[in-house]
């Protein structure tokens, strides 16, 4: 009696363990298929924006140089100017749903 018994618990573990390995496996398939189905659905639109910073700066210096009688002789100017330039790109991702599905609610509609 004790061999029906021992035999039968080898029949469960050699049948149950490679269902229970195919049942993972069609699962992880399963999943993978879902997430390349997914993927391909969307695709990603990246929009770039070109922002310049200008900052202009002048700066004027008048000297004015006095003669011996206290009157002024002679004006003397200097012009000193700073420019800075920044560029920037402003980078936007989009995600887009796929031009099919578009067409496809477009085209539910019908006219009777």
């Amino acid at each position: 009696m004790a061999s029906n018994l021992e035999n039968f618990t080898h029949y469960i573990i050699i049948v149950v363990f490679p269902v229970f390995g195919f049942f993972l496996l069609c699962m992880a398939l399963f999943a993978l298929h879902c997430y390349l189905k997914k993927k391909k659905n969307k695709t990603t639109l990246v929009e770039e924006t070109e922002a310049k910073h200008v900052d202009e700066n002048m700066r004027v210096k008048e000297n004015i140089v006095k003669g011996p009688h206290g009157q002024p002789e002679s004006v003397m100017l200097s012009v000193e100017e700073d420019l800075h330039v920044d560029d920037d790109i402003i980078r936007k991702k989009k995600e887009l749903e796929a031009q099919r599905n578009m067409h496809a609610s477009s085209s539910g509609y019908s006219q009777s």
